[in-house]
């Protein structure tokens, strides 16, 4: 008659018990690969959206400081003066202080 060996059975379940519990941390833990995964590639093309924004945002700025720096040069000035029809002072100016404020008179 063949006996019953209880510790080799208790043995033989707790192997399987490990083993259940081994490929339920391999699934558990490639699930959050994956979960990982799909996040950060969120997250990558979101990050490529505000680069682009950035870079267009940087473009437009570049432009600007070149109208800035045209529209503030001193012959832009001028050749705006002359056309609203204003003329080059030549003669020596004075400032004269009175209590409604200061006046710049020409000297002749």
């Amino acid at each position: 008659m063949l006996r019953h060996c209880p510790k080799r059975h208790k043995n033989i379940d707790l192997s399987k018990m490990f083993l259940v519990l081994a490929v339920l941390s391999f699934v558990a833990s490639l699930g959050y690969r994956i979960h990982s995964a799909g996040k950060l590639a969120v997250k990558n093309e979101a990050l490529k959206q505000y680069t682009e924004k950035k870079s267009a945002l940087e473009k437009d700025l570049a432009l600007l400081e070149f109208e800035d720096s045209k529209y503030s040069s001193l012959k832009y000035l001028e050749s705006s003066a002359s056309r609203m029809g204003l003329v080059r002072v030549s003669e020596p100016l004075i400032a004269v202080e009175f209590s409604g404020g200061t006046s710049i008179a020409a000297v002749r």
